[in-house]
Formats: C-alpha cells, sequence, structure tokens
C-alpha cells in the first residue's frame, strides 16, 4: 500500500499532471483570428500579437533608427514568441532593451553561440529573456522568452545606417517584411519538403529561418507599423515625397518630420522616402567624425564631377537580360518586370547583340547565342517576354551560369559585354550565387534591377558589387519608363575605374581598401580610423580611357554619433566579402576571428554575434508548459497567396496536395517542452498505478 500512495503521489506531481494549460478547440475559435496547434490533437492556443514603431532621426547622411516591437500574449498560457524581421543590410544594431512594466534590461553583445545558451538557460529556468540574432545582414530575428499571460513585452533595438546619394537624390529606405525565400537543394527534412517552402536543404542549411511563418495579406490589422522620420539634411530641400506610402509632412527649422497619413500600416512593404537638395545647395562633400576608446572615426562622403568629355557614340555591346518569373514574382511584381525588360529590350542599337534569359525552376534562353539586333529578333523577344507568367522555384545559378557563359557571335568578343538581372532577390543562397558571380564575370558587368515591394537588398547590392556593375530598385509605385532610363543612362556612361586614393597618413585604416568602380551620379564613401585630421587628399582614376584626378580640399569635420559603428560595419562587410567563394576550414575559422574581435568591440550584433538581455528573477512556474510560437509576417504588397504556396518547390520532389490558409495558420512550429513525452509517462504511471491498485485489493487465497 505505501508503494501505491507513492505511485500516486508521484503522478499528480508529475509534469505530465500539471502541464495542463487552457487551449480552445479549434472548431470553436475566433473567426479571423490567429492560433497554434499544441501537441493535443485539435487544441490550439492564440499566436502572440505583434505591433512596432519605428524611429528615424537622419542628420546629414547618418541615420539613427530605433525600432520599439511590442510582443503582446492575449492567451492563457505562457508563451515564448518568435519574430523574424528585415532591417537595412548595412544596418549596425548595438542596443538592446526589453521593458516589463516598470523594469528595463539591457541587452549585452556575446558570442552567438553564448548568447543562445544564455537565452536558453533563462527561458528553461522561468525567467524573462529576449535575443536578438543575424540570420543575413538584412535578416534578424527577436525572440522573446516567456511571455505571461494578457502580457505584453516591449523590445527596443537600436542601429546606424548611411545614405549616399545616387544621381543627387538620398532615399531613405526601411523594409518591413522578408520576401519569401526560395532554398534551392536537397530538403535536410523529408517532412519540411511536402510544405513546399521554407525549409532547409543540403545548400541552404539554415532556410528555414530565413522563410517565416505567413498570413493571408487580407487580414487586416496584422503586425501594424507606426513610423516617424525626422529629417535634418544640412542643406535646402527642393523635394521631399514618399514613393510608398501616404505621409504627412510638417517643415521645421533645418528639415522636417514626416509621418504616415495613415497612422498605423500593415508591415507589408518597404518605406520610402526620398528629398532632393536644391541646386544651389547640393552638397559635393561631407566629413563626419566620431572619438571612442577605440580611436577617432571619420567618415568622408564625395561627389566626382561629371564627365565634361561628350560621348559621341556608344559602345557596341553584347547585352543579356536575365528575368525572374519564379513564384515569389507573383502578382505585380511579374508586371513590373516585364515592363523593365520591354523598355530594356526598346533601348538597345543597331550596333548591339542580345539575348534573352527567363528562369524560374529551371532556365531557358531566347536564343542558343546572341543575335543582332533586328526588328524580327525584337519582336521575338517581346512575344517572349508577352507570354511569361509566374510561378515555380527560383533557381538562379542556372540562369546566372547561363548569363555568364553565353556565346558571343562570330568575331564579337571585343564588344561590352553586360548583363541585366532582373529579380526580387528571393533566394537564401545568397554567398554561393555571389561566389559564381564573383569567379565567373570574366570581363562582363553585371546589373541588378530590384523589383517588389519588398525585394532582397542585400543581394542585389552585393550581387551588382561582384558584377562590377550598379542596381536600381524600382518600387511597386515606381515609373518603370524613368527607373529604366535612369539605369541605361548609367551604363551608358564612361566610370570611373581603377580608383586610388592618395595622402591618406599610414596609420590610417580605409574601409574599403580598394574603391569598386563607379558610374555616373554616385558618391565615393571612405570610412576611415586612426588618422587625425582628413586632408590633402587626392582621388585619381580612369574615366574613359583617361587619366583623371580630383583634389580633396581640407573641411572641417562635423561631430556624429554613429560614425564608429559605421565604420565597423562596413570593416565587417569588407572581411565577409573577401572570404566570398573561400570554403575551407582554416579560411572560414580566419574570417570568424576577425569578424568576432571587431563586433564584440564595437557592440554589434554580426554572423558570430548577438545580443541577450535577461531578468534576473524567474516568473514562469517551473511546471507550467512553454509554447514556442513565431509571429507570422504579412504577405509582400502586391504578392499572390495562392504563389506563395506553389513558388518554392524543390528540384526532383513531387508536391503533395496544399493545406488551406486556416489550417496552416494552425500549424505547430515546435515547442519548449517535451510534452508528449510528459504525456506518454504520466499514462505509462497510470497503467501501473491501475495494476497495483488491482492487485492490493485481490483476496489473498487461504491455504486448504
Amino acid at each position: 500500500m505505501p508503494l501505491f500512495r507513492f505511485l500516486i503521489l508521484f503522478l499528480f506531481a508529475s509534469p505530465a499532471a500539471t502541464a495542463s494549460a487552457p487551449t480552445y478547440d479549434v472548431n470553436s475559435v475566433e473567426p479571423g483570428g490567429l492560433y497554434f496547434a499544441t501537441e493535443i490533437s485539435g487544441r490550439v492556443v492564440p499566436a502572440p500579437t505583434l505591433k512596432a514603431d519605428v524611429d528615424m532621426t537622419v542628420s546629414g547622411p547618418i541615420v539613427h533608427t530605433r525600432v520599439t516591437q511590442y510582443f503582446e500574449n492575449r492567451g492563457d498560457a505562457w508563451v515564448e514568441g518568435i519574430y523574424t524581421y528585415p532591417l537595412p543590410k548595412g544596418s549596425a544594431i548595438d542596443v538592446l532593451n526589453m521593458q516589463v512594466g516598470d523594469r528595463v534590461i539591457e541587452g549585452e553583445i556575446k558570442e552567438k553561440e553564448e548568447a543562445r545558451r544564455t537565452f536558453e538557460k533563462a527561458r528553461d529556468d522561468g525567467k524573462r529573456a529576449s535575443l536578438v540574432v543575424q540570420r543575413r545582414p538584412n535578416i534578424f530575428s527577436t525572440r522573446i522568452a516567456n511571455i505571461g499571460p494578457g502580457e505584453t513585452i516591449k523590445v527596443t533595438i537600436e542601429y546606424q545606417d548611411l545614405i549616399a546619394p545616387r544621381d543627387n537624390v538620398f532615399e531613405l529606405r526601411f523594409p518591413m517584411v522578408v520576401r519569401p525565400r526560395y532554398n534551392p537543394g536537397v530538403p535536410l527534412d523529408d517532412r519540411q519538403a511536402r510544405a513546399g517552402w521554407g525549409f532547409d536543404t543540403d545548400e541552404v542549411p539554415d532556410g528555414g529561418s530565413i522563410t517565416p511563418a505567413w498570413v493571408d495579406g487580407a487580414q487586416e490589422g496584422h503586425n501594424p507599423v507606426s513610423l516617424r522620420v525626422t529629417l535634418t539634411p544640412g542643406f535646402e530641400l527642393d523635394q521631399l515625397s514618399s514613393a510608398s506610402h501616404n505621409v504627412s509632412i510638417v517643415e521645421q527649422q533645418g528639415g522636417a518630420v514626416v509621418t504616415l497619413s495613415d497612422g498605423d500600416v500593415p508591415a507589408d512593404q518597404d518605406f520610402i522616402l526620398r528629398w532632393i537638395p536644391k541646386a544651389s545647395t547640393a552638397p559635393q562633400m561631407g566629413v563626419f567624425e566620431e572619438a571612442t576608446s577605440l580611436g577617432k572615426h571619420q567618415l568622408l562622403m564625395l561627389m566626382p564631377p561629371s564627365s565634361e568629355q561628350p560621348i559621341t557614340e556608344l559602345p557596341s555591346r553584347d547585352l543579356v537580360i536575365v528575368l525572374d518569373k519564379s513564384g515569389s514574382m507573383g502578382g505585380q511584381a511579374i508586371r513590373q518586370a516585364k515592363a523593365a525588360v520591354r523598355r530594356a529590350l526598346l533601348r538597345l542599337t543597331k550596333r548591339d547583340r542580345f539575348n534573352l534569359i527567363a528562369f524560374d525552376s529551371t532556365a531557358m534562353a531566347l536564343f542558343g547565342e546572341s543575335q543582332p539586333v533586328t526588328d524580327s529578333a525584337i519582336d521575338q523577344a517581346l512575344d517572349f517576354v508577352g507570354n511569361i507568367d509566374a510561378g515555380g522555384g527560383t533557381e538562379m545559378a542556372s540562369a546566372l551560369g547561363m548569363a555568364l557563359n553565353n556565346t558571343p557571335g562570330a568575331g564579337d568578343e571585343n564588344r561590352l559585354r553586360q548583363i541585366i538581372f532582373v529579380t526580387d532577390g528571393a533566394v537564401g543562397n545568397e554567398a554561393a550565387l555571389m561566389a559564381q558571380i564573383k569567379n565567373g564575370l570574366g570581363a562582363a558587368r553585371l546589373f541588378t534591377v530590384g523589383i517588389g515591394s519588398a525585394p532582397n537588398n542585400y543581394f542585389m547590392t552585393e550581387a551588382a558589387h561582384f558584377g562590377r556593375g550598379t542596381f536600381i530598385n524600382i518600387a511597386m509605385q515606381d515609373d518603370v519608363m524613368t527607373a529604366m532610363a535612369a539605369l541605361f543612362a548609367k551604363i551608358e556612361k564612361p566610370q570611373l575605374t581603377n580608383i586610388r586614393i592618395t595622402g591618406l597618413p599610414p596609420e590610417a585604416e580605409l574601409v574599403p581598401a580598394t574603391v569598386p568602380d563607379l558610374y555616373s551620379g554616385e558618391p565615393i564613401v571612405l570610412a576611415v580610423r586612426g588618422a587625425a585630421r582628413l586632408q590633402d587628399l587626392r582621388v585619381t582614376g580612369d574615366q574613359n580611357g583617361q587619366f583623371w584626378q580630383m583634389d580633396v580640399p581640407a573641411a572641417q569635420s562635423g561631430s556624429a554619433a554613429g560614425v564608429a559603428s559605421l565604420w565597423a560595419r562596413r570593416k565587417i562587410q569588407a572581411i565577409n566579402r573577401s572570404y566570398i567563394g573561400q570554403h575551407g576550414r582554416d579560411a572560414q575559422a580566419t574570417r570568424r576571428a576577425e569578424v568576432l574581435q571587431l563586433a564584440l568591440g564595437y557592440h554589434l550584433v554580426s554572423d558570430f554575434t548577438s545580443l541577450v538581455a535577461v531578468e534576473q528573477e524567474p516568473n514562469r512556474p517551473i511546471n507550467d508548459p512553454l509554447f514556442k510560437r513565431e509571429v507570422p509576417q504579412n504577405l509582400p504588397a502586391g504578392m499572390d497567396w495562392a504563389e506563395r504556396k506553389r513558388m518554392t518547390i524543390s528540384r526532383g520532389l513531387v508536391q503533395s496536395p496544399q493545406l488551406t490558409a486556416d489550417a496552416q495558420n494552425v500549424m505547430p512550429r515546435g515547442t519548449a517542452s517535451p510534452m508528449m513525452l510528459y504525456l506518454l509517462t504520466g499514462l505509462a504511471l497510470i497503467l501501473v498505478a491501475l495494476t497495483l491498485l488491482t492487485l492490493v485489493r485481490r483476496p489473498l487465497r487461504q491455504p486448504a
């Protein structure tokens, strides 16, 4: 009997008995609400909700941004919230604060694995904790552990960024949504493969972490964002407008305050703000500095004058146009892309040769080799473009290989080889594609055209960098014709090549060490550490086959917070670029050591560091279950919901029947508690207890 009592006490004290938490029947939940499945069949819990406030301060070319995320748990169970979101690719994140009530917990920078372990231990101990992790230079995630029933936790991150003018236009872009990514390769988990998107593969082993859950964009009020920009440009404004949202502009001394006219808006497209200085006040040079314990840091931005040499005749070209027609381009994006390609085709001259490549799960070239520009060839190309629809995967490597290896026609080897790549960049294998461009470009130049409401600007700019070209973004509301005309104006003009900077003191550390080729209207941006003063500099290069030079006069530096972080971020970018295509263990270990030293020294989130904040006192009772749930994102504006489900089928797989949108909203994303194990353990203990109870109650047989 004592054994029986012990088993009964153990049973009711076990996690299986105490791990019950309020759940709801999947058939009785509120229509339109967002819920996630639990380990109990047919039972769901409300998903955590998110609201964000964005406050941006622009001083000259430097942007300081504060993003405040409010995680609210409207359910009755303890929740771990996960939110994956984009930030500008050059963001130097250096602040993390977590606020619960009146208590503010400041984040610490730690090596990535150490930060993860710190977070998970705090989570398992029932303490509130937050963790900010970089997935890509433009994709980050915030994890919040132990959000109590009915509780709201506020997480604030801050970052610095740089705005460089192009063609005398300053553009501030704040991304609000991660576009669905295609992850090529063989899935590492067959169960993930059947979902058709967002899975880990042998080519993108972290594919799941950069592809968050989604809700249909038709759900109003999901993930609302408020935004405010305080603009002090340092010059008089001629124009100030947004290409993406309705804005209210209040002029003030030295600038303006910009807010969203519609108040809170869904986080479903990039916010774009552009301003143009008056001609008489347009800056030709700016110098900013910040001194820290790590040294004196300076930022120099200068605009080279336009070429004074008239172009009497355009060089003959061999132009390859590559069009992404994958499923992520569905809706408005493919219409924009096709219009851009038509415009590019109609800009060709009789001196040129061209080819056209379109790709989704496979790539197909219009011609076997580049063809002369004739009316017949252009008509074929226009018909080809007109028949294109979006669908399928994004096997970009095959299309790039075809473009890089495009066979010139006989006698055309000396033509100027150019590639125009029109895409939203919605891929997860960016590093492999950059290496392919870096190693296979040869004498060609590659130009990227970003399409859609939320393009992958990290890939677009890095592909153009390794392609020794330039890039443009065509926002959903932008005029395609104007944007493509601006691109052709650049690629048809001579660029500055072989750029050199002289006059720096020997102790100065310049980033980048080698200035890339520049196209008309693009600035030279230099970040320097260790120089007492930037003066007596000379910039030289080649322009249209002629030697070119520009003396930089000494200028008074303006003090600006964030310059040191921007120098470190650009230095980390330069390190990562130098190791693209190097996969050896020693090379990657060296890269890690270099980046880690900088990121820890400058308190920055990077490939190898994260910010973590932990409250010291536990809040969740240790036996209460914790549901690990991801905050879903809106689908990018202009993208079809039906296309999202079809867009990333991995090659070699058979697609299973798709779940309905409602069914996908309740699919579990994992759990922090091994509840199924608890339930099985509890069931086994019940059976043992019942067996013992039967034995105890059975009367003993008396001997005859």
